[in-house]
């Protein structure tokens, strides 16, 4: 029997063009060390880094609707995390989950994420990564941030909708 590793470290970004569908990358990893903050991040669009990049993690994406983003207006951020986080947890056990979200991330949004992923043992840290000034950014959020971006600008809708690592919002 293999055990699975107990903390699971996701990134989550939006490819944040005001274009719909707007896309949103969730990147998963057990390794401590993807979660760590570090310099500044830039977009590299660098696809060959990218392929590698993912190739030793999982990851998933949705897409959201204008009319869905409208729709859940305030709750959309956390409808997206609990879709992304929950389609992966269906196939892996963790204790605990270090989560870095690109953006703001409200009180009440933290709330709304650990009321629906309920079932890890030892809790849910969140926080939201911002842009601003000399910040700090963690590998797993630039990978997610180069993913989101990598499939809106680069992928048509075709390859979108019938890859492999694609899911849907949780209703």
């Amino acid at each position: 029997m293999i055990l699975s590793p107990s903390v699971l470290y996701a990134g989550i970004d939006d490819s944040n063009h005001g274009q719909f569908p707007e896309i949103w990358a969730a990147v998963f990893s057990t390794n401590p060390e993807d979660i760590v903050l570090r310099g500044s991040h830039r977009r590299i669009n660098n696809y060959k880094q990218l392929k590698l990049d993912v190739s030793s993690r999982a990851y998933s994406f949705l897409e959201v609707s204008r009319e869905e983003s409208e729709r859940l207006g305030e709750s959309l951020l956390a409808r997206v995390a609990v879709s992304l986080i929950t389609d992966y947890r269906l196939h892996n056990h963790f204790n605990k989950l270090e989560l870095a979200i690109d953006g703001r991330v409200t009180r009440e949004d933290k709330k709304r994420i650990r009321e629906s992923l309920y079932g890890f043992k030892n809790g849910a840290n969140i926080k939201g990564i911002c842009k601003v000034g000399n910040y700090k950014y963690p590998k797993i959020l630039a990978i997610a941030d180069e993913l989101a971006h990598h499939l809106s600008c680069d992928c048509s809708r075709e390859a979108t909708a019938n890859d492999k690592h694609r899911i849907y919002l949780l209703k």
